[in-house]
């Protein structure tokens, strides 16, 4: 198991919750500490032991988030900050089998 330095509690995820937008999602935030190695993306473990990034992609969940990167500032002494992502950039889609699709 890779040792994650980042790490600050063994908080796991309760359930998996999709958030409508209001439009196309154009931005996403996320929380990043310096590390000795370059930077760390702060996370949470998922239902299946997974790790899932704490993003936010509208105001409100941006104040929440920068809420969350001051209290770990205050709880592990690193330095920690939001960064945004404005560019999309289309990866993959994911369709269930009853589309008709093949893939």
């Amino acid at each position: 198991m890779v040792n994650n330095p980042v790490k600050t509690s063994k908080a796991t995820a309760r359930h998996i919750e999709v958030k409508p937008a209001s439009k196309k999602i154009e931005r996403v935030y996320l929380v990043v500490a310096e590390l000795e190695t370059g930077e760390g993306i702060y996370s949470v473990f998922g239902t299946a032991g997974q790790t899932l990034p704490i993003v936010a992609v509208d105001d409100k969940d941006l104040s929440k988030l920068s809420e969350y990167a001051q209290d770990q500032v205050k709880k592990t002494g690193r330095t920690v900050s939001i960064i945004g992502f404005t560019k999309r950039i289309h990866h993959e889609t994911f369709r269930p089998f009853t589309t008709g699709d093949k893939k």
